[in-house]
């Protein structure tokens, strides 16, 4: 990896990157950013290590939250779609 003389040298030279929402949302988290900081700032190999970890861990757990989600959105949909329908039939 290269080595920056600061964070905010690493922060203009990857502004497209560092815009990315999921991107965002993992520095959010301000152990993330210090990690980053040693990572790349003083080239420790163990701190981007960790961060790659936690990186994965994170997206992985941004995936399992929209899954989870889309599925509750769309039983729903199709749970309202089998009342109506049995209603329907009921009715007759």
């Amino acid at each position: 990896m290269e080595k920056y003389s600061s964070l905010s040298e690493f922060k203009k030279k990857n502004t497209e990157f560092l815009s990315q929402p999921i991107v965002q949302s993992f520095f959010d988290d301000s152990r993330n950013l210090s990690l980053l900081e040693l990572s790349v700032v003083d080239g420790d190999i163990e701190a981007q290590n960790q961060l790659d970890r936690r990186f994965v861990e994170h997206f992985f757990l941004c995936r399992l939250i929209k899954y989870i989600s889309t599925l509750s959105f769309r039983f729903s949909i199709d749970f309202n779609k089998r009342r109506r329908k049995q209603r329907k039939i009921s009715r007759f």
